[in-house]
């Protein structure tokens, strides 16, 4: 369990909606959507609502935080 420092977590699922996203990020600056890997289609479903919303400046790490580490790039755990 983790994630890339910086990132925040909102799940598809449950608080993942248009409020939650731009106390993150603003719809002009870049924004990074990744989930669990090529898999996981939570990171697609949350992209096509951020561009429905207006976001536009939208990056996808399609491999998600399993390439991540895979690579040897930190990560911030999360302790249950």
């Amino acid at each position: 369990m983790g994630h890339i420092p910086g990132a925040y977590h909102l799940s598809i699922k449950n608080d993942f909606d248009e409020r939650n996203l731009g106390v993150i990020v603003k719809k002009s600056e870049p924004v990074v959507i990744y989930c669990n890997g090529i898999l996981c289609m939570g990171s697609s479903i949350a992209i096509k609502k951020a561009i429905d919303w207006g976001w536009s400046n939208i990056f996808y790490y399609r491999e998600g935080i399993g390439d991540w580490k895979q690579q040897g790039y930190s990560v911030h755990s999360i302790n249950p």
